[in-house]
């Protein structure tokens, strides 16, 4: 469901022909190791980016769960990921070759760091609310950044001082969808 949700929110917020391929298996040629729990990669060309098209490459790097009582008594259900985001940024000039390995992408790549916390409760049968934290975070990643001259990205990481250079709270409803008769 992770290619499915981040397809979905492309075309939502970048437009609804962003999305060039997310996933193993989407285009000919799309990098299939990047399809797994833990790792997926898309191609995005968001509308008003003049033609831009990006490589977006997600690697979980932690994840945790809890319960503090049983949800269906009341009680809540959290999960905690963590997240390394490194977008690479395809030539402009051509459409981009989705077999291109990533470093032959043009520019030292931006690379994030994102928190996300989903609180559930059970809300009424057929209905789980949820708050969704989300913190994004700016990283220096020196295997990167480091010796390519691309100093802006490292400074931009430094300038952020390790704080949250974005935090969104999502309230989520996720309803029983009915069933056909």
């Amino acid at each position: 469901d992770r290619a499915y949700n981040v397809a979905s929110i492309a075309r939502a917020s970048m437009g609804a022909d962003a999305v060039l391929g997310v996933g193993g298996g989407t285009r000919p040629g799309f990098n299939e190791r990047a399809s797994t729990a833990d790792v997926l990669e898309a191609r995005l060309r968001p509308s008003g980016a003049d033609g831009q098209g990006f490589r977006v490459l997600i690697e979980v790097l932690g994840r945790r769960s809890r319960a503090d009582a049983d949800v269906a008594e009341g009680g809540t259900f959290q999960c905690a990921e963590f997240v390394r985001q490194t977008v690479f940024r395809e030539d402009a000039d051509r459409a981009p070759d989705l077999a291109a390995p990533p470093q032959q992408s043009r520019g030292a790549p931006l690379v994030k760091l994102v928190e996300t916390v989903n609180t559930y409760r059970l809300a009424a049968p057929g209905r789980i609310e949820s708050q969704q934290l989300t913190k994004t975070y700016l990283a220096a990643d020196a295997a990167y950044t480091m010796p390519t001259s691309d100093i802006a990205t490292l400074q931009q990481a430094r300038a952020a001082g390790g704080l949250a250079v974005d935090v969104r709270l999502y309230d989520v409803a996720y309803v029983r969808a009915r069933q056909a008769a």
